[in-house]
């Protein structure tokens, strides 16, 4: 199921790796316009600071590298027309099974996955 979305208090760090670095003014400061997807992002990252069980050096490698490719992420699920592929079963027949029971609440929440799903095109009815 798709995570709910919660919102957050945007925050905006700044690192420079440069040692000759002198702001004079603050108007030298770069205006960084948050959107959605940047708060999104910092989360991500800061939950990677905190949940993990890396060393330093390889939080900061891994940083890096999911920033190298941070256009290639994105929190909303979709479909690809990069790749197609086929499942070939070994029979037709329906596999008949007793769905899971679910309180009411569950099962409004999973209604509303599904239908979510049904309209962004990652499943057809």
């Amino acid at each position: 199921m798709l995570k709910p979305y919660h919102q957050r208090a945007e925050n905006i760090n700044l690192l420079y790796l440069e040692d000759n670095l002198k702001l004079e003014d603050e108007e030298d400061m770069p205006n960084l316009e948050l959107d959605h997807d940047a708060s999104e992002w910092s989360n991500f990252i800061s939950d990677i600071k905190q949940n993990s069980k890396l060393s330093q050096l390889q939080r900061v490698e891994l940083e890096e590298l999911l920033c190298k490719y941070r256009n290639t992420f994105s929190n909303n699920p979709g479909c690809t027309d990069l790749a197609e592929h086929d499942i070939e079963l070994e029979s037709d027949r329906p596999i008949v099974a007793k769905p899971y029971r679910m309180s009411p609440p569950q099962t409004d929440i999973l209604k509303t996955e599904v239908k979510k799903m049904i309209e962004l095109k990652i499943v057809e009815p």
